[in-house]
Formats: C-alpha cells, sequence, structure tokens
C-alpha cells in the first residue's frame, strides 16, 4: 500500500507528523501491533531492518530505523519527537488486548465447571454461597477486560487453606501469563503497584492472616477503586487505566483472618479442605482453563450480575463473622455478660466488673477492644448516654432481639471498693 502524502508546491513530501503517520499506516500496520495491557508496542512481522531478537517490544534503536527508513526512502526527514507523535497517535489504531483475546477466542461446550472451581480442586464446601460467590468473581474477572467503561467490583474472595493445596497455583493456571502473586500491602498506596495490577488480570495477595487494621482499610479502599491513575516510567502525563484485575487472597491461617467485626462485606471468606479435594491445581490444563473462562463469560453475555441475592448475603455474613479473629477475652466477656443480657451494660463497666481492671487504667484503645467484642457477640451501642450510677455517663450496649428487664430502682449510693479508688 503506497501512502497518501502531503506535498509541498514542489511536489515534494512534508516534514508533517501526519505523514509519518501515513506511513505506519500504510507500510507497518500489519507487523506492529499495540499491546493494552503492557502497554506496548509489540514487533509481530518481519520489519524492513534488522530488529533486535531479544525483544518482541518497538525499541528506541526501531525508532531510529524508522526515521533512517523513511529519509531513504520518502525523501523528507522528521525528527525524532515526530517519530514518537506519529507512534502514539497510531497506538488506538493498531491496539488488541490479549486477555480479551483469550477470553473470546474460544466456545464454551456447555459442560459447567467455575461455580466448582474450588469445590473440586481446592476441597471448599459444596454449599451456594461457594458456588455463587465463585462465579460472581470470574464473571467480574470477564466483565472487567470486555466492558467499555470501569466495572465495580470491590469484593475478594479470601482461600483459606493449608499450604501446598494448590491456592495459588489454580490462581497462576487461570490468571495465565496476567497472574500477579506478589502485590504486597505497602504496593497499595504507590505508583509501582498501581503500574504493576494495571498489567495484571488475576491477582493473589498471600499470607492475608492476622492483618492490621490499618492493612484491612488499605485493601478495602484499594478494592473500592475502578481506576488507577499514574503517571508511566517516562511518562509526562499522568494517566486514567480502568482497572482489569480481581483480587483474590490466601492464607493457610484457619484461626480467623479479619480484625473489623462490623465492615468486611468486601471479603469473601472460601474455607477449603485438603481431604475434600478430588482435583489438583497442578493437573489443570489450558485447554479446560479455557473452557471455564468461556463459561464465565457466557454467565457474562447472559446479564449475570456481580451483587450476591439476599440469601447468599445473609450466608456471607455469617462465613465473614466466623472469619474474625478471636479476642482472648472473648469467651470471658460472653460468660459474664450472659446473665446481664436484657439490661444496659457500658464498655467501662466490663473493663472493672468482669476483667478487674483499675478505672485509671482504662484508655481509647481498651475501649475499642471491648466494643469489637461486644459487636462480634451481638450485643448493640445505644446513640445517646445514660448514666450508670457507678460509672457515671456512658453509651449503653443492650443484646440484640432482647427485651430490657423491668429497671429495678435502687436509691442506695454506690461506694467503689478501696481498690477501685
Amino acid at each position: 500500500m503506497i501512502p497518501d502524502l502531503v506535498r509541498n508546491k514542489d511536489g515534494k513530501p512534508c516534514k508533517f507528523v501526519s505523514n509519518v503517520i501515513s506511513i505506519l499506516m500504510a507500510v507497518f500496520c500489519e507487523l506492529i501491533r499495540f499491546d493494552e495491557i503492557e502497554q506496548q508496542i509489540i514487533v509481530i512481522g518481519q520489519l524492513p531492518w534488522k530488529h533486535d531478537p531479544c525483544s518482541v517490544c518497538w525499541t528506541d534503536s526501531d525508532n531510529a530505523c524508522l526515521r533512517s527508513y523513511i529519509e531513504q526512502n520518502y525523501l523528507f526527514s522528521p525528527s525524532s519527537a515526530m517519530i514518537i507523535e506519529a507512534l502514539e497517535a497510531i497506538k488506538p489504531l493498531i491496539a488488541y488486548n490479549p486477555i480479551k483475546e483469550r477470553i473470546t477466542d474460544e466456545v464454551w461446550d456447555g459442560v459447567p465447571r467455575v461455580d466448582t472451581l474450588f469445590i473440586d480442586f481446592l476441597g471448599a464446601d459444596d454449599t451456594p454461597y461457594t458456588r455463587t460467590v465463585t462465579r460472581k468473581a470470574f464473571v467480574a474477572a470477564i466483565a472487567r477486560v470486555l466492558s467499555d467503561t470501569p466495572e465495580k467490583f470491590d469484593q475478594m474472595i479470601i482461600l483459606i487453606g493449608d499450604q501446598g493445596q494448590g491456592k495459588s497455583t489454580l490462581l497462576a493456571k487461570i490468571g495465565g501469563a496476567y497472574y500477579n502473586g506478589s502485590l504486597s500491602m505497602r504496593d497499595m498506596d504507590n505508583k509501582d503497584g498501581k503500574m504493576a495490577i494495571s498489567k495484571a488480570w488475576i491477582v493473589e495477595i498471600q499470607e492475608c492472616n492476622g492483618m492490621s487494621h490499618t492493612e484491612e482499610n488499605a485493601i478495602k479502599a484499594f478494592l473500592s477503586t475502578a481506576v488507577d491513575k499514574y503517571r508511566p516510567a517516562y511518562g509526562r502525563c499522568v494517566i486514567s487505566v480502568k482497572r482489569i484485575s480481581v483480587i483474590f487472597g490466601t492464607t493457610n491461617e484457619r484461626d480467623g483472618i479479619l480484625r473489623d467485626v462490623t465492615g468486611n462485606r468486601r471479603f469473601w471468606p472460601v474455607v477449603c479442605y485438603k481431604e475434600k479435594q478430588t482435583r489438583y491445581s497442578w493437573d489443570l490444563e489450558e485447554d479446560e482453563v479455557l473452557q471455564i473462562l468461556a463459561e464465565a463469560k457466557h454467565y457474562y453475555d447472559a446479564g449475570e450480575t456481580l451483587v450476591l441475592p439476599p440469601d447468599i448475603e445473609a450466608e456471607a455474613r455469617r462465613q465473614q463473622q466466623a472469619a474474625v479473629i478471636t479476642d482472648p477475652l472473648e469467651g470471658i466477656i460472653e460468660a459474664w455478660l450472659e446473665p446481664h443480657e436484657g439490661e444496659p451494660i457500658c464498655t467501662l463497666q466490663i473493663w472493672q466488673a468482669c476483667l478487674g481492671n483499675l478505672k485509671t487504667n482504662y484508655d481509647n484503645k481498651d475501649q475499642h477492644r471491648l466494643k469489637r467484642i461486644l459487636n462480634k457477640l451481638g450485643w448493640e451501642c445505644g446513640k445517646s448516654n445514660k448514666r450508670f450510677h457507678e460509672y457515671g455517663p456512658q453509651k449503653p450496649w443492650r443484646k440484640k432481639g432482647v427485651a430490657d428487664k423491668p429497671e429495678v430502682k435502687n436509691d442506695t449510693p454506690f461506694e467503689l471498693p478501696d481498690e477501685f479508688t
């Protein structure tokens, strides 16, 4: 194809960026493509010059060779800046998405595999909850790649199972070349982390056990982001990149992984049992992976939503509650609270009467700890203060669903024992 060039009155090609673009589209459009995931121009054919055999990417050397090629064949000399600008301009015209091609090239054979993926390969319980959250996560992975607009999905399955069970291997097989298993907590708020996740599809956060409140909040904020903004290395402008990844967590810890009692809706725990496995991750072949993805695409095309139905949402809350780390004081406080159900209590009362501590040693950290325990045990805090004779004005806590006992009036002044004064 002969490029249609803008020429001057003497018939010579003008030194315009548009002419460089015309040459690129006429001569090179079948030889190079722009990888939307890697954000790089990829060489897929034989260039008119010797390309670096160790790299599939377009390099600075290719820029120089292109400039020389234009000088020799079209008799004008574009500047280095014009070469760069022309390559930038054609990127949308030669763009492709390798993950999208991997998803759309396969036709589903009609055999269900998605819902039972973690049941078969990791020994998760075969329940409607496990089946539903598994499907939602992988349909979200399809949606984030195929949708033209940013897709909101701020949930994360956390796979809880023994070491060597194949959790990471399974996720790596599904993600293929676009699996990232090295994302850490500290990467969630810096440019390097955002750049790494922009080039990944299936992302694993390993060892999600005993997360601090700060780490939990960082993950929640990270999950809620549908568009990442950063300035690429050597880039001149901040860019906005639609997030294509879905994030999974893994842990070997079975004795609780979450600290927040009430704010865990973004986490979907799935407990896995080695003795229940019927298949093994390392035996999963690419042909079957492609069928799993094709099935998930089938559900996406059929309009599958990413929201849990009410009954599964209720089960998710139970699973989240079961995954909360048990405080060593929980059992002591639970036993002390039992005869007090139906009457208001306060945290300072627990601190002194239940745990035998001095009021003078009570601080905000202790108060927050007791609040978390009360929330987990099904008690709720009132909005306005109530006067407790021995503790003064305090926020009252009551057991949910339990009617108040008749209040016994006691005009006898309360005196603290000597050890509490």
